[in-house]
This record gives structure tokens, C-alpha cells and sequence, in this order.
């Protein structure tokens, strides 16, 4: 009877042993196959992200040159006077007016009902706004000409009012407000994990994986008709080829020799 007890007591303390020494182990062990598998789940979004990069990549390389010049006039990435006041200096010439003044001021976009008024949660538009006013001379025949070259210009023109003023003979006086646009990239909202822990890489992974999804490129949009039929009218400036010393304060050659 006293051999059993003695074999109860030994496996009773080696079952104790086994609970209290391994379980931290099976613990550790557990906690290794959720990271396992969380990262499993990371590297299968890794590959996705790739296909979803490799798709738009080869869209993108699709599209020319020349559309993407057109675009990026049709709504350049920052506001410059200089070009817009060269670009209408030009269809005003060609169009037989004189351009007496112009003024190019950007204006302040509000996304509540007054002015100043902001909405939380509510991005900005991505672009801005320029409003432009300018006096301009010329004769009366003349001016569906030019109303045409705004209409087809590859910059956005938008006319919002206009103002005759009667001058001598056949020569009027024209006053236009119009407003054209710049891009303007809007904050990026920040896209919420799913709740599981797969470290700064793997949750930087799923949310770049979740703005290529909403990701699209419209090819369609550079064969379009309309967007092939708009002209440039910004004149091309070109650098003069001679210049002058590299230094301004050398001496001067003589050319003329002494007898």
C-alpha cells in the first residue's frame, strides 16, 4: 500500500512540475503562432499592395508626355502671375485688344456657410482658387474671338461677369472678372487598423493597401475630344544665345594696335 502512495506522490509531483514549469512556455508558444499568423496575414496584404502598384504603375506609363503636360496646365500645382498675365498679354494681342489692367489674387476657400467657418471632419477641396480681373480695349467685332480662345484655352477659365463701357466709334472698353484654379493636395485622412497588433510596419503595409484600393487612373479622360481641342496660349519664352562677360569688371581688350 505504501509503494502505491509513494508512486501517487511522484506523479502527482511530476504532473505539478509539468503544469508549473512548461505552461509559461505554452504560453510563449501560443503567443508566437497569433504572431505567426498575423504576419501571414501582413506578408499576403504585402503582395496584394504589390499587384495594386503594379497595375497603376503600367496605367500610368500608359498615358503621354504631352497629356501630362496639358494636365499640368490645365491645373498647375501653384499659382504663378507672372505666366497668367503673359498668357492673356497674348490672346489680347492676337485678338487686336489692349490690355489695360490686370489683377490675379488668390481667394480663401471656406467649407462652412460663412466666411471663416470651418467644419470638422470635412477635407478641403483639392485645389484653389484665383480670381482675376482685368480691363481690356479693343473693337466690338473682335470680341467672340475672343470669348472663343478663353473657351478653348488649356487653362481653366471661368467667366463670371463681364461689364461694357461704351468708348469712340467702334472701340469699347471691356471689364472681366473670371476665376481660374490651382491644385492643392489635401491632408490625407488616417486610416484605422482592424484592432490586431502587427507593428508599425505591417499597419503602415495595410494602410497603404487601403489608399491604393480607392486609387484609380482614367485613361479615358486624355483621348477625350474635348480635352485634345485645348490650346495653349501662353507664349514661349525663349533665353537669349549671346550674353554678356562672365565678368563685368575685367579689363577691357583693346582690339586697336598702336603704330
Amino acid at each position: 500500500m505504501t509503494r502505491y502512495a509513494i508512486i501517487i506522490l511522484f506523479l502527482a509531483i511530476s504532473v505539478a512540475l509539468f503544469l508549473t514549469q512548461t505552461q509559461p512556455y505554452f504560453d510563449k508558444i501560443n503567443v508566437l503562432k497569433k504572431d505567426r499568423e498575423a504576419y501571414a496575414e501582413v506578408l499576403n496584404r504585402s503582395r496584394e499592395l504589390q499587384a495594386l502598384r503594379d497595375e497603376l504603375f503600367n496605367q500610368y506609363n500608359s498615358i503621354s508626355r504631352e497629356s501630362f503636360d496639358n494636365l499640368d496646365k490645365l491645373l498647375p500645382k501653384q499659382i504663378d502671375p507672372g505666366t497668367l498675365i503673359a498668357m492673356f498679354e497674348n490672346i489680347m494681342k492676337t485678338r487686336g485688344f489692349l490690355l489695360k489692367r490686370i489683377n490675379v489674387q488668390e481667394s480663401e476657400i471656406s467649407t462652412g456657410k460663412n466666411a471663416g467657418t470651418k467644419i470638422i471632419g470635412v477635407l478641403p477641396p483639392p485645389y484653389k482658387i484665383v480670381n482675376l480681373s482685368f480691363l481690356i480695349s479693343g473693337p466690338y467685332g473682335n470680341f467672340p474671338g475672343l470669348f472663343s480662345d478663353l473657351e478653348k484655352s488649356v487653362r481653366i477659365i471661368d467667366i463670371k461677369s463681364v461689364a461694357f463701357g461704351v468708348g469712340a466709334s467702334d472701340f469699347f472698353e471691356l471689364n472681366i472678372d473670371a476665376k481660374t484654379y490651382a491644385f492643392s493636395s489635401p491632408p490625407v485622412p488616417m486610416i484605422a487598423g482592424d484592432g490586431r497588433e502587427k507593428g508599425e510596419k505591417g499597419q503602415e503595409i495595410l494602410t497603404m493597401l487601403e489608399r491604393l484600393r480607392d486609387a484609380r487612373i482614367n485613361a479615358d479622360f486624355f483621348e477625350n475630344e474635348a480635352f485634345k481641342s485645348l490650346v495653349d496660349f501662353a507664349p514661349v519664352l525663349e533665353m537669349p544665345q549671346s550674353y554678356g562677360r562672365l565678368n563685368p569688371f575685367s579689363k577691357i581688350e583693346s582690339s586697336v594696335t598702336k603704330k
